[in-house]
């Protein structure tokens, strides 16, 4: 049993590595998720390891029941807090071309791991027949919102790229957790059905995207009777969360609606002059309140992340396979980032960062419960087996773990020596234009008068 002191030492602990972590990164590029995943490691596995365990068995297993609503948590709270940085008219001029390069790495990342999960499978490495292979595709196959937001806000990528990285990496979390879920249902029924993925893809972002947007408009009214009354932004929170519930029951997908929300209260003023509303704003403290909330959660999850993981799964198989798929995740990537620089020379300078922003995380960790969740464990001849489960979940964290290391090495290499440009607003230069073009008739009525 950990003692209270002890517990509150280690949080404290935690904290404190994760904020100069933060500063680290801004002066190296080194991104402080990689320290966090090894704290985690040495108070989880490495220290029961060594006989110093800090947690025992029951207080694993409430770390492990937990996963989910952590993990849940803390992807609304990244991503609201990502949609709150991002430029409206950006993030809709990029969305169309966002969800193609999105599309194209999901399914090349997909097909490529299949065929090699199969071969091995084939070659003795795993009993991993296509469906199955095809399932732990799906659980790795989409970057982490929770690492790619807050790392390329911090980067001297164009405004454009990093709102194309953050669109990509929300719009991922929920391909994975829609085509797991789908495989999932096959596994129960034992057939498959190309137009009920297909329409439950589009349900799940449509539903999301209307009723995040509406309730970004409500509550920005709500906001105007709650400005300058205690406790303005835990309210905000309550809507958050009872957005992301409403949109989940009704099958939807929260995480977007979530994104969909940070983005209307985050560019309130541009949304509401745009659609002729009266003009509303938030309260800056809802801003600062959300990026402190999101450091907080953002550190405590990877360290949670690194303590759950088990080291008796580390076996070669294992290994081999994680690092087989890491290098097809990166070749995915290499070849979409190759054919969008073609199409939009725009990101030709970024191309770098946009080929190896490849990290895992929320998503690959959460999915790896669906099995059992979804009872597939309980099917009679099911290919989750124990030992199964125990290589899924061991090859999730894993590529979690190992992506993160190449996204970082990538940023590092990417933005190592790039001088810091400070792009223009969109909302600015609009303004900026809208002068020139109330000036220039000035001028020119003035030189005719002389």
């Amino acid at each position: 049993m950990v003692s209270v002191e002890l517990a509150f030492i280690t949080l404290a602990a935690i904290i404190i590595i994760g904020y100069f972590g933060l500063i680290f990164f801004k002066k190296t590029k080194v991104s402080e998720i990689i320290i966090l995943l090894l704290i985690g490691l040495l108070i989880g596995p490495i220290a029961s390891e060594l006989g110093m365990s800090l947690l025992g068995p029951t207080e694993m297993q409430i770390f492990q029941s937990f996963l989910p609503f952590f993990a849940g948590f803390a992807l609304i709270m990244i991503l609201f807090e990502g949609g709150m940085h991002l430029n409206f008219f950006k993030t809709v001029k990029a969305l169309t071309g966002t969800l193609g390069f999105t599309l194209m790495v999901f399914v090349l990342t997909l097909g490529l791991t299949v065929g090699v999960l199969w071969f091995l499978g084939l070659a003795g490495l795993g009993a991993f027949d296509p469906l199955l292979a095809l399932f732990i595709a799906a659980i790795v196959g989409g970057t982490s919102s929770a690492v790619v937001i807050p790392l390329v806000k911090n980067t001297t990528a164009k405004d454009e790229t990093k709102t194309m990285l953050s669109l990509e990496s929300a719009l991922t979390d929920s391909l994975c957790v829609i085509t797991a879920v789908a495989i999932g249902e096959i596994f129960l029924l034992g057939t498959v059905s190309v137009a009920g993925i297909s329409t439950g893809i589009l349900a799940n972002f449509s539903i999301a995207a209307i009723l995040g947007f509406a309730f970004g408009l409500i509550w920005l009214k709500a906001l105007t009777y709650l400005q300058g009354r205690p406790y303005e932004y835990l309210m905000t929170i309550a809507s958050l969360l009872l957005l992301y519930g409403v949109v989940q029951f009704v099958g939807g997908n929260g995480a977007i609606a979530a994104l969909i929300f940070g983005i209307v209260l985050g560019n309130s003023e541009d949304i509401t002059s745009m659609l002729k509303l009266t003009t509303r704003s938030i309260d800056k403290n809802i801003k600062n309140f959300q990026n402190e909330i999101s450091f907080l959660v953002k550190t405590f999850f990877f360290v949670y992340l690194g303590i759950l993981f088990q080291l008796e799964f580390l076996t070669p198989i294992v290994i081999v396979i994680s690092v087989t798929i890491i290098i097809i995740i990166l070749f995915a990537r290499y070849i979409s980032t190759s054919l969008l620089t073609k199409v939009k020379p725009l990101f030709v300078s970024d191309q770098k960062l946009i080929t190896t922003m490849s990290a895992r995380g929320l998503a690959a960790a959460v999915l790896v419960s669906i099995p059992v969740s979804m009872g597939l464990t309980n099917i009679p001849n099911t290919p989750f087996t124990p030992e199964i489960l125990s290589q899924i979940t061991a090859i999730a964290f894993l590529v979690i773990f190992f992506s993160n290391i190449l996204t970082t090495l990538g940023l590092f290499i990417s933005e190592g020596g790039k001088p810091r440009i400070e792009q223009p607003d969109e909302r600015e230069k609009l303004l900026k234009d809208i002068k020139v073009g109330v000036t220039k008739p000035t001028t020119q009525k003035r030189k005719r008068a002389s």
